[in-house]
């Protein structure tokens, strides 16, 4: 499994990760699990009320086998709790691309 992890700063706005991780024109397919756009701005707008410096977290994750739905919500949601993150207001997208599946 490859992860990889970047965080959002908050003056950066939701905007260009929400594109990225909901419209990637370079996917195949996309599929939203659990989430939404509307959660990925209401923590940017959470962030900057609290004057945090980060307001999200990007988790990209490339599974080596393939997972089911139930074990891909899983790891999302243990990697959530790693990060210190709430699962209730995590958003996870599987994108396809070349007959593979990678999530975000």
């Amino acid at each position: 499994m490859i992860i990889q992890e970047s965080r959002i700063r908050t003056k950066s706005g939701a905007d260009a990760i929400a594109r990225h991780v909901l419209h990637g024109p370079k996917n195949e397919a996309i599929r939203i699990m659990i989430g939404s756009d509307w959660l990925l701005h209401d923590a940017m707008r959470e962030a900057k009320r609290e004057k945090l410096t980060y307001g999200l977290r990007h988790i990209a994750f490339n599974p080596d086998e393939p997972m089911t739905d139930a074990q891909l919500k899983e790891f999302a949601r243990r990697i959530c709790h790693e990060f210190h993150g709430d699962p209730e207001h995590m958003t996870l997208v599987i994108h396809q691309k070349d007959g593979s599946t990678h999530g975000h």
